[in-house]
């Protein structure tokens, strides 16, 4: 039997004893992967990829990781990185006009602020308390 045939009977064999539970050169609790076949057969993973696609495109549609699979939860997963992108884009907006707003409030605030230690520092001012809103403030 020619090497070529013969590895591929070994990746065949060593894929059906890993399923069956009763794998010879890896663990038991191992689960089903390309390099528990690979490594149960004695070959390499790249040679499970570059010499019998069709055996590595087998072991993912057991374990449900074949080509569209794969597609399909890459793009979905973009799909949500992509949304997410989306809201975060949008809260910047949001909290950019939030600092814009208290940039402003605070500019008026020290405004004030230091009109009131202006008129505090004079001796000529004299502050006479005054209700506003339910409170006592000073003029």
């Amino acid at each position: 039997m020619p090497k070529h045939e013969q590895t591929r009977r070994d990746l065949e064999l060593a894929l059906s004893r890993i399923q069956n539970g009763r794998p010879k050169n890896v663990a038991i609790k191992r689960k089903l992967s390309i390099a528990s076949v690979a490594q149960e057969a004695s070959v390499s993973t790249s040679t499970i990829h570059n010499r019998y696609p069709d055996i590595a495109a087998h072991i993912r549609a057991l374990i449900g990781k074949d080509s569209r699979t794969q597609r399909n939860e890459m793009q979905r997963r973009l799909n949500k990185s992509l949304e997410t992108i989306r809201q975060l884009r949008s809260d910047i907006v949001n909290l950019d006009g939030q600092i814009k707003a208290l940039a402003s409030e605070n500019a008026r605030l020290l405004t004030e602020n230091s009109q009131l230690m202006a008129a505090v520092e004079n001796e000529k001012v004299v502050l006479l308390p005054r209700k506003r809103n339910g409170e006592n403030a000073y003029l």
